[in-house]
């Protein structure tokens, strides 16, 4: 027996100032010592894990219920401890305690009612992590495959928010043939609304390593490189230009454009950038390197030439 299990009341005072300690921390310490020195209890984690207001101690909780076996023997008996945990997956408003607790029920994915509850994270979650992972948990399970996908491709379509969006297009270019996602890539590489251009970019540059790039995808970041696309769009489309289709007259002739006219320095600068792609500096670029004319940083004050970058060589 170890010298802590033989020590009178230290149980008995961590177990006291795991539940009545005022402070969170001090109260996930003692939690912590209880489970070091003592072993885990089933009981008394699962109780911190759905009662402790403070978020550190539920999600410790949560991972301790899931890293022990103490869930898993659980789920042939009584189904108390996956019931709370996929409570605290279902209603936990702390994002990174909720990811605690799907992750706690992935452990342990082949029971239909954690597949359930899976499944309504990738329905409805607001956390992008969360909706990831709860569709990769479920990609290969029969029952659930197609309706992710198709989940998924809603949410990529119609969450009001972009990571959410990301995360579902992220998660169906990492699962999906590209010919079962074009006209989903190509509706977001053409329509997303967000100035965030993450969306933008996985849609665009995912179209682009694909074998059927063709000029209907050069002409679509023609259009997403100018007005009425935001500054982030335009830079990206530039960027994306240069890489994939700089060798287009009609695309070159769009990034000289956008190095001298558009209104945000970071897109006239993206544009220069895509027409010297390569390392093989093309006319164009040299010229507006060293026009004094050229637009290529912002508007100086008035009475000063605009800012530009300049060549140092001839």
């Amino acid at each position: 027996m170890s010298a802590d299990r033989r020590r009178p009341g230290l149980r008995e005072l961590l177990a006291d100032r795991a539940v009545a300690e005022g402070d969170g921390g001090i109260r996930l310490t003692a939690l912590r010592a209880l489970d070091e020195r003592f072993g885990p209890e089933r009981d008394r984690l699962a109780r911190a894990a759905s009662e402790d207001t403070d978020a550190g101690v539920r999600e410790y909780a949560l991972a301790r219920l899931a890293a022990t076996r103490l869930l898993a023997e659980h789920f042939t008996g009584t189904v108390q401890s996956r019931d709370l945990i996929i409570r605290q997956a279902a209603g936990e408003t702390d994002t990174v305690v909720r990811l605690a607790a799907v992750r706690a029920l992935i452990r342990s994915v082949a029971d239909p009612a954690v597949q359930a509850q899976l499944f309504l994270r990738v329905e409805k979650d607001g956390e992008p992590q969360i909706v990831r992972e709860a569709a990769e948990a479920l990609a290969d399970w029969r029952d659930y495959a197609g309706r992710v996908c198709d989940r998924l491709a809603a949410r990529a379509q119609e969450d009001d928010y972009a990571g959410v969006r990301l995360a579902a297009i992220e998660t169906l270019v990492s699962r999906q043939p590209l010919s079962e996602i074009a006209d989903l890539l190509w509706d977001r590489a053409e329509h997303d609304p967000d100035p965030d251009p993450a969306v933008f970019r996985t849609a665009a540059e995912t179209l682009a390593a694909g074998p059927d790039a063709t000029g209907a995808l050069a002409a679509l970041l023609r259009h997403r490189a100018g007005p009425p696309a935001e500054p982030a769009i335009r830079r990206e489309a530039c960027e994306l230009l240069g890489r994939r289709f700089g060798a287009d007259p009609a695309a070159r002739a769009l990034l000289v454009q956008r190095a001298r006219d558009d209104e945000e320095v970071e897109v006239r600068r993206a544009a220069v950038a895509a027409l010297d792609e390569g390392g093989a500096r093309r006319p164009e670029a040299r010229a507006l390197l060293i026009d004094p004319g050229s637009r290529l940083a912002a508007p100086g004050r008035p009475g000063r030439p605009a800012g530009r970058l300049t060549s140092t060589t001839r």
